[in-house]
């Protein structure tokens, strides 16, 4: 049986998909679509929620309503 992702590699899986699509500092992505994506890349609904808390304590990432934006230490964590 696979062990769930810790709460950091889910965050950096979220932060592999704003690398992904060459997103840079200040510049977002929508939160719906970066959840599918994911979650498409094989990750649960519960890994997403633990990433992005992850993501967000640590200044990576913000998310404002349906935009998550990726900080300058999000961006040097890529």
């Amino acid at each position: 049986m696979a062990t769930a992702p810790t709460p950091e590699e889910s965050a950096r899986n979220i932060l592999a998909i704003f690398k992904h699509h060459n997103v840079q500092t200040d510049e977002v992505l929508l939160a719906g679509a970066l959840n599918i994506q994911f979650i498409n890349a094989g990750g649960s609904p519960a890994d997403y929620e633990a990433g992005m808390g992850f993501d967000i304590q640590n200044g990576w990432l913000e998310q404002d309503g349906m935009m998550v934006r990726l900080n300058a230490a999000g961006f040097a964590e890529m």
